[in-house]
């Protein structure tokens, strides 16, 4: 019941999202990075259960998706940092 799992973890963060989202608008951008981040970690955690075999990542014990998810979710890491470091620079 692998999907029934993630169909509930999406359907709470979710609603937990929203409810911030609605309490805290100017803090709607780092809403939607904890969003992202807490997606790929439950897929990643998810994976393992799943029970089959899709394959391997370069090599590693990882399956395709959990590869592919971590490599999305260190460039969207790093093009978040890139642009807080932007921000500090060029503020007065």
């Amino acid at each position: 019941p692998v999907q029934l799992w993630e169909s509930a973890f999406g359907l709470v963060s979710g609603a937990i999202l929203i409810v911030l989202a609605r309490r805290l608008p100017q803090q709607s951008l780092k809403l939607a990075d904890a969003g992202i981040v807490g997606y790929t970690v439950a897929r990643f955690i998810l994976e393992y259960y799943r029970g089959d075999e899709r394959g391997q990542f370069f090599g590693s014990a990882w399956s395709t998706s959990q590869g592919v998810g971590m490599v999305l979710l260190g460039i969207w890491i790093i093009f978040r940092l890139t642009g807080e470091k932007e921000k500090v620079a060029s503020s007065p």
